[in-house]
């Protein structure tokens, strides 16, 4: 069987997709990992005959992802994490650059002392994560 270039890059990113993600929750299971941070907490809450089941059937989807690849004679991909990082930055930025009092009015009446406090504090995040995403550029 054979794909022109734009099928296998699409296939690709495709199976590249649902591989990391499979290999996430199987991490995720596995360790029976939980994870915190100021604005979050994300813990797995599934039962152990779900985890067993899940854990299968991640297994069975991975080996018919190496099946796939090999059949159709897809490249295994090199990804450097800091241009990863730094796409995460910039999409940081343009969320952060967004999130200033008077951007917030679509979501009702904000406060007038609002934006004193949160624009300055706004784009000192939005400078850090530009700065950061340099940084990760210059690799």
């Amino acid at each position: 069987m054979r794909l022109n270039l734009y099928q296998r890059n699409y296939l690709t990113v495709s199976l590249y997709s649902f591989e990391e993600t499979l290999r996430l929750a199987a991490e995720w299971i596995k360790e029976e990992k939980s994870e915190s941070g100021i604005l979050y907490n994300r813990t797995v809450t599934l039962s152990p005959a779900k985890k067993l089941a899940a854990s299968k059937l991640i297994d069975q989807a991975l080996d018919k992802i190496h099946a796939i690849t090999n059949e159709l004679g897809l490249h295994k991909e090199h990804e450097d994490i800091a241009r990863l990082i730094r796409a995460r930055m910039n999409s940081c930025w343009e969320e952060l650059s967004d999130s200033h009092a008077a951007q917030l009015k679509r979501y009702g009446d904000v406060d007038p002392e609002l934006a004193r406090y949160l624009d300055p504090n706004i784009e000192l995040l939005a400078a850090m994560a530009v700065d950061l995403a340099n940084l990760f550029a210059n690799t």
